[in-house]
């Protein structure tokens, strides 16, 4: 699967037309109809619906188009950000994070930490648990704020040197005329049988790493737990449908019609780490590092 297919199957859904798409890219409508053809019958799925002057995606094209796009846009920023270090003489530092949560305490590092070092250029990617654990291994990125809430934990590999910066616990949040909303502090039995949402833009993440687990040595088990891929929806879903999610400690915020709660005796617990490569000769990493340990 070449990355200029994927252009082509990008801007195809972006403009709903191949004939558009075919401008775009100064290629024949026939080339493009062949290319999503081709990448049709190598996934094994149909991707998008052919009608009379446009054409829309179907669920698994929907599906293939969210990642496909993050691909197209890695690309092309690793472009310019290639052109900017040849440009250059400046240092430079890749950073990575995955959520919301680990913003809480990477706003206020960096913005002391530009200050002391104009000298070196930041830049600021974010990409679910998965890819930036990989991206850390490979050296694509060179800092990594994560929560310790992965399929696999990235200090699980030698060459991965990791720093706690927070750990606390998880709190749950439910729509505020859900019934657990009375409790000050909520026992473990009223989550049991409930159906818990979370937030990864992963496809193949179907929980939570620790989730059943946790709740499994609380004394319950959930009903069902399924995958959001925004904030904003989890955030309608829980007081819509008074389903229900967990949220560190540190990254409670106001938010109209839903409520967080602290935990009885709870082993549902969070850890934000910054992580790097022990094999990275990038020197500003040690700059960086050096100044979070000097600041926490």
């Amino acid at each position: 699967m070449s990355l200029e297919r994927l252009t082509y199957f990008v801007d195809a859904v972006d403009l709903a037309s191949f004939t558009a798409a075919a401008q775009k890219n100064f290629v024949s409508q026939t080339a493009i109809s062949k290319q999503m053809k081709n990448l049709e019958d190598e996934i094994g799925t149909p991707l998008f619906i052919r009608q009379k002057n446009r054409v829309t995606v179907t669920s698994a094209g929907r599906q293939f188009y969210n990642h496909a796009k993050q691909l197209v846009n890695n690309y092309e920023q690793a472009v310019q950000l290639a052109y900017a270090i040849g440009s250059t003489d400046k240092q430079t530092l890749s950073i990575g994070f995955t959520t919301y949560y680990e913003t809480q305490l990477m706003s206020p590092l960096l913005h002391k930490f530009m200050a002391e070092h104009p000298e070196i250029d930041i830049t600021i990617s974010q990409d679910n648990f998965r890819d930036n654990n990989q991206a850390l291994l490979s050296q694509t990125i060179d800092i990594l704020f994560s929560r310790n809430y992965a399929l696999n934990s990235i200090s699980d590999f030698e060459q991965i040197d990791t720093t706690t910066l927070e750990e606390g616990n998880m709190m749950v949040a439910v729509a505020e005329d859900d019934d657990i909303s009375q409790y000050d502090v909520v026992p473990n039995d009223t989550l049991a049988n409930r159906d818990v949402i979370f937030v990864s833009s992963d496809a193949g993440m179907t929980e939570p790493h620790g989730l059943t687990d946790n709740a499994r040595q609380d004394g319950y088990e959930f009903n069902s737990i399924t995958r959001i891929q925004s904030l904003e929806l989890l955030l309608m879903l829980i007081r819509l449908n008074k389903l229900i999610a967990f949220f560190p400690e540190n990254s409670l915020f106001s938010t109209n019609g839903v409520v967080f709660k602290p935990l009885e005796n709870t082993s549902h617990r969070y850890e934000i780490m910054l992580a790097t490569n022990n094999q990275n000769p990038n020197p500003a990493v040690k700059i960086f590092t050096d100044f979070v340990r000097d600041n926490r």
